[in-house]
């Protein structure tokens, strides 16, 4: 049974491409209820009064976060650990088109 927030079959496909997801029936579903309550959720919040509320960037208040020159950056991720996960071509990240 479906609600009324419910995605409908085609907007959830729609999504899973956007995404590069494949999903099988069973899964657009399952999807269509999830996404259908978490726009639901986001609509709830649109609700919310939010006039006197300073916008940020951050919400960790974090006051300093550049290192000094010359010193060695252990926080961060190495070239070749950035491209473990993803297709890599001549020094680059190759992803899919979007638009």
């Amino acid at each position: 049974m479906s609600s009324s927030n419910d995605l409908t079959k085609e907007e959830t496909i729609h999504l899973s491409h956007l995404a590069n997801l494949p999903l099988s029936d069973a899964e657009v579903g399952q999807f269509a209820k999830k996404l259908g309550e978490t726009a639901e959720y986001v609509n709830n919040l649109k609700k919310l009064p939010t006039d006197n509320v300073k916008g940020t960037a951050n919400t960790a208040q974090i006051k300093n976060v550049y290192m000094e020159d010359g010193e060695k950056n252990e926080r961060g991720l190495t070239k070749e650990d950035l491209g473990l996960n993803g297709k890599k071509k001549e020094n680059c990240f190759v992803v899919n088109r979007i638009m």
